[in-house]
């Protein structure tokens, strides 16, 4: 019994005797099918878009019947005008030559349906749907892979400067998948297969976990159908894509590309991580905040980590922070500490904390730095701030810190307390959780 698709029946047109039912479908975003069985006819619509108000298609159409002629099983395989029965008069045309099929298959009435199919499935959408009738999302609906916490099923960006070793990172988080036993896709617009080859070897060592990997030269939007059956054929269930600036179409800064990308990337149906740079600060410059583009990049991604490396390394060492500048699903995350040693046959990674890299450390949050001074003891904030504020003699920037610490005290009762009855005769910050050493 054929599914109830709330459109036409195959029992409004005359398809002849006897009477089958047609099989149509929404496989995707801006991706339909209508199957024919009567004549072993498959109608396959996608990459729709609208020229003049016009609906527009790529349509494919497979024919099995004894006789017709194509590549393939296509006998057809081009544009569609949807909107127009004139414009179809040339594919209705191509379709009787090929199938060799003369007047028993009716391939104009056949288009008819399909259009008229689709034009109301475009028009109608989605059905609504009550929101408390939707599953809850499950606790576990992130990946943490040691404090980078990336969501399962919605798209995040890692942004940072060329060399911030990102790449790597990014092939990191696809090999730790696969040691889970989830298929990952790392797509590739900058470097070739071998060179990841290698590098996921020298990461993981000769038994290297299981990372699918396709090569790609086009735009995303231009590439999204071939990325998305190789998520369908290998069952692929989170995708890593390096890197946004040569898989865009058009300018990063344009509000349309940007939009434009992660529509195509919601076709791919399953968690993704994207590689973005930033523009270079300028010296003692403020971190950036969002990646290089558009703000519609920033705003389009779930959730967001800037990548800093520190500038000083030492016998094949860097150290490497990750700060989470946006999370949508939940409260930010605490900012990641990597140190990587590179050597003549491995790379390791080794999760250390970022506040003991004094480098690294003036990007964490006030309150983060101020908890970590005062795990030595309590302190004046005159004296936190010569620890951990602006340099001296900047005298108004001192006073602003200061101000900034004082709110931070009055805001976080839970982790910061003022003690007042001091051996010295001032006032002093501790730690919530030292309070009792130092009564």
């Amino acid at each position: 019994m054929p599914p109830d698709w709330g459109g036409i029946a195959s029992t409004d047109m005359n398809w002849g005797t006897p009477a089958e039912g047609h099989f149509f479908e929404r496989v995707g975003e801006q991706h339909y099918r209508l199957d024919v069985p009567e004549c072993s006819a498959l109608f396959d619509l996608d990459r729709i878009w609208r020229d003049r108000h016009e609906l527009c298609g790529e349509l494919v159409v497979t024919c099995s019947l004894k006789g017709s002629r194509g590549f393939d099983g296509n006998i057809y395989s081009g544009h569609v005008n949807l909107s127009s029965a004139y414009r179809r008069r040339d594919v209705c045309a191509r379709l009787k030559d090929r199938a060799n099929t003369a007047s028993t298959v009716d391939w104009d009435g056949l288009l008819d349906e399909l259009a008229a199919r689709v034009v109301r499935a475009e028009r109608d959408g989605r059905p609504a749907q009550l929101l408390h009738t939707f599953d809850k999302p499950k606790p576990d609906e992130v990946f943490n892979l040691e404090g980078l916490v990336l969501p399962k099923r919605h798209p995040a960006i890692l942004f940072g400067d060329g060399g911030s070793f990102k790449s790597f990172l990014g092939l990191y988080v696809a090999g730790w998948l696969g040691q889970l036993g989830i298929n990952t896709l790392y797509c590739d617009w900058e470097l070739e297969g071998p060179d990841h080859r290698e590098r996921l070897e020298r990461l993981f060592g000769a038994e290297m976990p299981p990372v699918f990997y396709l090569r790609l030269n086009r735009p995303m939007v231009d590439e999204v159908d071939g990325i998305r059956r190789e998520v369908e054929k290998h069952r692929i269930e989170y995708v890593v894509c390096d890197s946004i600036a040569f898989a865009t179409a058009g300018a990063p800064e344009s509000a349309e590309a940007a939009m434009a990308y992660f529509r195509a990337v919601r076709q791919l149906g399953v968690g993704s991580v994207h590689l973005a740079h930033v523009v270079k600060a300028k010296e003692d410059a403020a971190d950036p905040t969002r990646p290089f583009g558009s703000t519609f990049w920033h705003n389009s991604a779930r959730s967001t980590w800037f990548v800093k490396r520190a500038d000083s390394a030492t016998d094949g060492r860097i150290v490497v922070a990750l700060y989470n500048k946006k999370n949508n699903l939940g409260r930010s995350h605490p900012a990641v500490g990597i140190e990587v040693e590179f050597t003549d046959t491995r790379t390791s990674l080794t999760r250390v904390d970022v506040a003991d890299v004094d480098e690294l450390a003036a990007s964490l949050p006030v309150w983060h730095r101020m908890k970590r001074a005062l795990e030595r003891g309590p302190m004046t904030l005159a004296a936190l701030a010569e620890e951990i504020g602006p340099a001296s003699g900047d005298e108004v920037a001192r006073a602003k810190f200061i101000d900034t610490m004082s709110r931070e005290v009055r805001r976080k009762t839970k982790t910061f307390t003022k003690l007042t009855n001091t051996a010295e005769g001032f006032h002093k910050i501790a730690l919530v959780s030292s309070r009792s050493e130092v009564a």
